[in-house]
Parts: structure tokens; sequence; C-alpha cells
């Protein structure tokens, strides 16, 4: 319920057209583990990602050409749900989606408080009915500009590994420190 409840706060002329949606990254064990789910989720933009299977695997290349492309790619760093809210250490894919873009996207930070309320992991009958009236904070940061990073890597002929734990650190960073700033999160996370 994340990923709805987070780009639903955006105006409606931002889904006006199917080339302004976002894409996603889903969990296939989890988002496409039946026919309707897996219509659900491809209609809706998400492509399945093999948790372990690494930083490359197709969902990964797909989503590198969809950046390539200019189109707006959302990802959760830590590459799964996190009901104890605390940050996680993030992915590397984070990087490499970075460093392999043809021109660095545009990245913005964001923390969100609430959707673990809407629909908690223990859930009576492991219903799929959103809790109402609930609170949700969602506190966005300023774009993170990569370019630095990367110019400095690339003059230092750094190994890819390298980078793309620079990038992901940098990301890190950014999103911790706009929890701290955000005194709703207490130091809990997106």
């Amino acid at each position: 319920i994340d990923d709805p409840l987070i780009w639903g706060s955006l105006p409606l002329r931002v889904f006006s057209s199917r080339d302004r949606l976002r894409w996603a990254l889903g969990a296939q064990e989890i988002c496409f583990t039946t026919p309707f789910l897996s219509g659900f989720f491809a209609l809706g933009q998400v492509v399945p990602i093999v948790r372990g299977a690494g930083v490359f695997q197709p969902a990964m290349n797909f989503a590198i050409d969809r950046l390539n492309e200019g189109k707006w790619v959302h990802i959760f760093p830590e590459g799964r749900v996190n009901p104890k809210m605390d940050l996680l250490k993030f992915k590397w894919g984070v990087g490499r989606l970075m460093m392999e873009s043809t021109n660095p996207p545009i990245v913005v930070p964001l923390c969100f408080k609430g959707p673990e309320e809407i629909m908690p992991e223990k859930r009576v009958n492991n219903c799929w009915i959103p809790v109402l009236g609930k609170e949700v904070v969602i506190t966005y940061g300023k774009p993170i500009d990569l370019n630095d990073t990367l110019k400095s890597h690339y003059e230092k002929q750094a190994e890819e590994i390298v980078t793309r734990i620079a990038i992901t650190d940098r990301i890190f960073r950014a999103i911790s420190e706009l929890q701290k700033k955000d005194q709703t999160f207490e130091n809990k996370g997106p």
C-alpha cells in the first residue's frame, strides 16, 4: 500500500497520461504470485524483481532502460518492506541504476510514516482491507545531485562496485538526514 499512498498525494494531472506514471520494482514472490496479482501490478507499471538475485538481473536492466528514456522509476532502496521502520542497509542496485543511466536521473529522497497503520503486517485473517482514518505523513527532500560523485569516481577510474557503493551510501545519508530533520519520524524511516 506504500507506493499507491505516496503517489496518491500528487496532483491528478500527473496521472493523466500513462507516459507520466512511475515505474516501480516489486518483489516477484509477493506481487506476482497469481495471474490476477500479476495483471494488477503490471497495469500499475510494476516490474517483477527477484530479491536475492543481485544487481545484474532483467528487472534492473529494464529499470535502467526506463531511466534512459527519461521515465520516472520509483524504488524502495532497502529492497523490501521494513515494518520496524528503522533504516536498513540500502541495496547496491540503487547505485547501479544511477551509475548506468545515460544521464543521471533526478533523485528525490522521501520518508513516509503511516502506511504501516493502514495495512499492518499482522492483520486479522490476512485481511486486505485497509484501516481507515489513519494519518500518513510524507516528507520530500531536495533532489540529490550525483554528478559530482559520478565524475569523481570516473576520473579516479574506480571499480564499478566502489562507485555503486558510494552512490548508494550518498542516497542513504540523504534519506537519513531527511528523517532527522522531520520530528514526526523520531528516527524512523521510509
